[in-house]
């Protein structure tokens, strides 16, 4: 019981050295904390903002119209591309983020962003357009062998986000607000060292 005591006491002064050194360093605190954050104000009042626009596309099938399964539904012999190795290609030709949605294997999932959102939807339609015509050439050569084709279709519409999705203002300066609230505080225990050093010098 005895040896605690003396740890208990050294742990009190300690923390009050440390509040100590936070009052002290408190104009240097809240100076640097308020500069990073200004900062971070002034870059999300400036940032333009970043919209997104999304299409979605079914990719169409080739199908042996003399084999049906469930619901009367013909059987699908094959797409007329893999969603994969699509995603690659218009990703390169067309600059979309191009993505296969979980679970499926005849969907390919297009975005683009842009600072410009009247830029959005035109690029986006481009991306189709370019999807379609390659599709068209697969499907006219299996039509030309007999084979029955459902062309690729845009499910639902070409859509823009009404809300930027970046820069996120509130996280930016949350972030900030903390990191120099951090760096202040670092930076003011680093200054009671150096001093502490300096006087144990002299």
């Amino acid at each position: 019981m005895q040896n605690k005591t003396p740890c208990v006491q050294e742990d009190t002064i300690d923390l009050r050295e440390l509040w100590a050194v936070l009052f002290r360093r408190k104009k240097l605190i809240g100076g640097v904390t308020a500069i990073i954050t200004l900062l971070a104000l002034f870059y999300v009042l400036t940032a333009k903002p970043v919209y997104r626009g999304g299409a979605l596309v079914e990719i169409g099938e080739v199908i042996n119209p003399t084999e049906v399964v469930f619901n009367n539904k013909p059987t699908t012999i094959f797409y007329l591309d893999n969603p994969n190795t699509l995603k690659d290609i218009v990703t390169n030709a067309k600059q979309v983020n191009a993505e296969v949605p979980k679970k499926t294997d005849n969907l390919l999932r297009l975005t683009y962003d842009s600072t410009d959102k009247d830029a959005i939807t035109p690029h986006l339609k481009s991306a189709i357009d370019y999807i379609m015509q390659r599709h068209q050439t697969k499907a006219a050569h299996y039509r030309y062998k007999g084979a029955k084709v459902l062309m690729t279709q845009v499910v639902g519409n070409v859509t823009v986000d009404t809300e930027p999705i970046k820069p996120n203002k509130k996280l930016i300066i949350i972030v900030a607000f903390i990191t120099g609230l951090m760096l202040s505080i670092f930076f003011a225990f680093f200054l009671e060292f150096i001093k502490g050093m300096k006087n144990d010098d002299e």
